[in-house]
């Protein structure tokens, strides 16, 4: 930890205060600009800060950003301005859908997410891919599940065999990965090839900003 002397503070959207409390390598006021220009601010109304520094958070499991309890936890290590901003971004889906809770009770993006689960439980068995002990219909986050994917099948392979399935390897960990995969592809990069993709999530994150009286495209 840094002196207090020698924190630095950033706001984010003149509300959310971006605390820097280790070396980073990116610029941290690009990376705020890189934010807002493609997050509306009424999904960080809930946010109470950004934290950048080597927390316990991060370093227990082995992580770049984590969002817990209304802050954002982001390391100071991430490669650039471009994926430090998609790592807040992929952060803030997560804070967004703790604050709005209601994009999963009619079970639309579950029934989306679980469909495609089996899709690929098709598709590795067809390649002989040992997936005994694995539950593919369990829609929540398991390491062992995470290990498999990434460790075993690997997400070289994995995005080839998945193309067009999900929007990338990480995305078919959990549902809340799903869904916040999308979320960072909606507003980062393609909406459309959300539609496409994952038109349960997109139709869910278009009718929340149509609620919360925002307009993306």
């Amino acid at each position: 930890m840094i002196p207090i002397r020698e924190r630095k503070e950033h706001l984010l959207f003149n509300k959310v205060p971006v605390m820097v409390q280790t070396k980073t390598s990116y610029d941290v006021g690009e990376v705020i600009k890189g934010v807002q220009s493609n997050i509306p601010q009424v999904l960080v109304s809930d946010l109470d800060y950004i934290i950048i520094s080597d927390s316990e958070h991060l370093k227990q499991r082995d992580l770049d950003s984590v969002y817990l309890d209304g802050v954002i936890y982001l390391s100071g290590d991430i490669d650039g301005n471009k994926e430090a901003i998609l790592t807040v971004v992929h952060e803030i889906a997560h804070s967004t859908e703790e604050v709005f809770p209601q994009i999963y009770e009619d079970e639309s993006i579950e029934a989306e997410f679980l469909g495609k689960r089996t899709k690929l439980y098709q598709i590795l068995a067809s390649h002989n891919v040992d997936m005994s002990g694995l539950d593919f219909l369990n829609a929540e986050y398991s390491e062992k599940f995470d290990d498999f994917l990434y460790l075993v099948v690997g997400y070289p392979l994995l995005r080839n065999l998945s193309s067009g399935l999900f929007l990338s390897p990480y995305a078919a960990t959990s549902i809340r990965e799903y869904f916040a995969d999308a979320f960072e592809e909606y507003f980062m990069r393609d909406p459309k090839g959300v539609k496409l993709i994952s038109p349960a999530v997109y139709f869910k994150i278009e009718q929340l900003l149509e609620t919360l009286g925002e307009r993306y495209i």
